[in-house]
């Protein structure tokens, strides 16, 4: 039997609360996951664009965010090549 596979998930959230609840609600319902947070649009997209990090499998994004709200991140993210196949 092959283990589950790790789904990367990248969380932009700026409010601690409601990262906190997205991450236990992930916990609660079994998803084998590894979970990497940022607070504003401007991190995310640094994050995703950085060689440094690895690619997320979905990204879970608020879209009231600081700096680079999350409407402008989906419509960065869906007009980058390199970027616009991680599911949003």
């Amino acid at each position: 039997m092959t283990e589950p596979r790790l789904i990367r998930f990248l969380l932009v959230e700026d409010d601690d609360a409601h990262a906190a609840i997205m991450i236990r609600s992930l916990e609660q319902n079994r998803v084998v996951n590894q979970v990497d947070r940022v607070c504003d649009g401007e991190e995310a997209m640094n994050y995703l664009r950085s060689p440094d990090h690895p690619r997320p499998d979905v990204v879970l994004l608020d879209l009231n965010l600081p700096k680079i709200d999350g409407h402008e991140v989906i419509a960065l993210v869906k007009g980058d090549p390199q970027l616009q196949t991680i599911p949003i």
